[in-house]
């Protein structure tokens, strides 16, 4: 599933292509994939784009006419979606399979958006507001500008481990099952200590730690497996650069021990038992 670095390319190398365009047209080939009125003015046509944005590892598309917002629409990936760009429509890309919305610019470019597996989709919202208040209502802060203070508040009193923590969307949004366990191994922390042993300078340098991580996957446009790629159709580089995420029997970079595994909030984490401590 992209986390947050790779919506952040998408949202990066998608508002080079799309700021300041008209949509003129609007094809919707699965309707089940959209959440909200469908209509061609809910999914944006006629209207102006204004800025793409991303909280989590949630992008948003906002318009505007005439110097004021109007409806907007709520993009999430899930585990295979993406959103391409093509500067005229007909090219090779658009003869894709899976592809379940097409919306056409006053330039002949195309955007649109694919998904092979249908665990993403499209969220329509007639204000930022509107989406601010309800879908993104319940989610933490942002992973990139989050703080100590505001981690810190969030796991107080909570017994669960670490790891899961991490992966609640409702703590802090935007990180999954890859960067956490890279962020985990680079602050010697095993993925199982729970949450209530850590000390406000654990806390403090695991923050610094998700800073700077994520900045640097970002740079590197991300990590591909197998379908990632931005709407440009580059693919991610980061993925050269893990530690100890897809690397489960093989030697630790640091101290050469073999990596375990454990499944935590059903997902397979991989650490290494000598250089992550678990705290009790």
């Amino acid at each position: 599933m992209p986390e947050l670095p790779e919506v952040e390319n998408v949202r990066t190398s998608l508002r080079r292509k799309i700021v300041g365009q008209k949509i003129t047209h609007v094809s919707v080939h699965r309707p089940d994939i959209i959440r909200g009125p469908s209509k061609p003015r809910n999914m944006l046509s006629g209207c102006q784009i204004k800025e793409v944005g991303r909280y989590g590892k949630q992008l948003a598309i906002y318009t505007e006419n005439n110097g004021s917002y109007e409806p907007c629409i709520c993009i999430h990936l899930g585990m295979t979606g993406s959103l391409r760009y093509e500067p005229t429509s007909g090219q090779s890309g658009t003869q894709l399979n899976h592809i379940h919305v097409t919306w056409r610019f006053s330039d002949g470019g195309t955007f649109f958006f694919r998904d092979p597996r249908r665990f993403g989709g499209i969220w329509t919202f007639p204000t930022p507001r509107q989406l601010r208040d309800t879908r993104w209502q319940h989610l933490g802060p942002d992973a990139v500008t989050i703080t100590a203070m505001q981690l810190t508040k969030s796991l107080r009193n909570r017994s669960r481990n670490i790891k899961s923590a991490l992966l609640d969307q409702g703590i802090v949004a935007g990180l999954g099952n890859i960067y956490v366990d890279e962020i985990l191994f680079q602050c010697k922390i095993h993925p199982l200590t729970p949450v209530k042993m850590l000390c406000c300078k654990q806390i403090s340098s695991l923050v610094r730690r998700i800073h700077r991580l994520l900045h640097n996957a970002i740079k590197a446009g991300g990590s591909t497996f197998k379908d990632y790629q931005n709407a440009n159709g580059n693919h991610g580089r980061f993925q050269s650069q893990f530690q100890v995420y897809g690397r489960s029997n093989q030697r630790c970079k640091q101290c050469e021990t073999t990596l375990q595994t454990v499944t935590v909030a059903g997902r397979t984490s991989v650490f290494c038992q000598c250089c992550q401590v678990l705290y009790k």
